[in-house]
């Protein structure tokens, strides 16, 4: 699946509150969607709701932030089934990019976390 380990990485509670939501659509009307972000009360996981429509089935889904003293692991959350479509890796790395951009070092990836997004048609952008 599609992640990211930052280390060190910056407080979850910070990235929550530069969190930046974004949506796009596509001219192929593909539409991938980052909402809701929810911290946990302990601030050690934030969740992100997300939404992408390609092919098929729309995909709802959560991204997961976690983090274990100075390492945070930005991934989809394990538990709900979602396809490893271009939409799912876009969103995942879109935010991994905003979580580099708030201060967190990056560990590794499986992520190009400097590619240039598309241009969004509609909607909000990065």
């Amino acid at each position: 699946m599609p992640h990211a380990v930052f280390e060190p990485a910056p407080p979850l509670e910070h990235f929550w509150r530069v969190f930046s939501p974004f949506k796009e659509v596509r001219p192929d009307r593909t539409i991938i969607e980052a909402r809701s972000s929810y911290l946990r009360h302990d601030r050690g996981s934030l969740i992100i709701e997300a939404f992408a429509f390609e092919v098929g089935p729309p995909q709802h889904f959560f991204v997961i932030c976690d983090q274990r003293g100075s390492r945070v692991t930005v991934r989809c959350a394990p538990l709900v089934p979602v396809s490893r479509s271009d939409g799912v890796l876009e969103i995942v790395r879109r935010i991994a990019v905003q979580f580099r951009e708030a201060g967190g070092t990056l560990l590794r990836t499986n992520l190009d976390l400097d590619a240039l997004p598309a241009p969004a048609l509609e909607g909000g952008g990065e």
